[in-house]
């Protein structure tokens, strides 16, 4: 297992003027869609995950940088139909 991953739907949040013209972004409130543990590498790199058992050592592994899709405002209202969708369809099970 290399990492966790997690699915959310921003809130709140803003933007700012980083260092080297880089924006960030700042999530004040977030609804928790879904997490997952993953055996590959994790959209956000910097996420870690440990185990244990009783007879076993404790290991920790992070990941490479890779390039992050982002979501623009366009695709908002889409991906927000989409999350009602499959809300409706865990509902009814």
């Amino acid at each position: 297992l290399r990492g966790w991953s997690f699915g959310f739907v921003s809130e709140k949040d803003s933007w700012e003027e980083g260092e080297a013209g880089v924006q960030k972004r700042s999530i004040e409130e977030l609804e928790l869609l879904e997490v997952s543990i993953l055996d590959m590498t994790p959209a956000y790199v910097a996420t870690s995950i440990e185990t244990r058992g009783e007879n076993t050592a404790m290991i920790e592994m992070r990941s490479e940088e890779t390039a992050v899709q982002t979501v623009v405002d366009d695709e908002r209202e889409e991906r927000n139909h989409l999350i009602q969708q499959i809300k409706t369809v865990l509902e009814g099970i």
